[in-house]
């Protein structure tokens, strides 16, 4: 569990309702236990959650389906922060990545825009953070969000939280 509190990943102002949340049924199990998507119109700007340096980027996929089939088919980006957790950022537009790797980004900046690549339904932006547990195993983990109402730490589906 992390106790940062991380800014939404889109513009300040907006808000996004929660398709999927925590433990997920349709697909936030193991690794992506604690991922979260956010229902995203193609080429909404995608903002990071928290500063760090950019460690991987993929921004040449054009799939996307509703099966386990498109899995690799997604475009992203991981950014790495300074306690060593990372947090990426999935089914982003082909070529739309804006940053590069090694570059360090502040948070609540701009870093790609979104799509629909990938194992999706629709468009959204699937969102999480995770740590290493061994030198081959990691997991997610529960983050917290800043809003204008307050703190999000149990993001439920159905509802928009805004940016601030």
């Amino acid at each position: 569990k992390s106790d940062y509190q991380y800014h939404l990943p889109y513009r300040d102002g907006e808000a996004h309702p929660v398709l999927q949340s925590f433990d997920g049924a349709f697909s936030h199990t193991g690794y992506s236990k604690y991922a979260l998507d956010f229902e995203m119109p193609e080429g909404t700007p995608v903002y990071s959650a928290r500063g760090g340096t950019v460690v991987k980027v993929v921004e040449s996929h054009t799939k996307h389906g509703p099966t386990e089939e498109y899995r690799d088919d997604s475009n992203y980006v991981v950014i790495q922060h300074e306690d060593g957790t990372w947090a990426e950022y999935h089914h982003l537009m082909y070529n739309g990545v804006i940053v590069k790797v090694g570059q360090h980004v502040e948070e609540n900046q701009q870093i790609a825009i979104s799509g629909n690549t990938g194992f999706t339904t629709g468009p959204h932006l699937h969102f999480v953070v995770a740590h290493r547990i061994s030198w081959d195993k990691s997991a997610s983990i529960p983050v917290q969000f800043r809003s204008v109402k307050g703190t999000i730490r149990q993001p439920v589906v159905g509802v928009a939280y805004q940016a601030k």
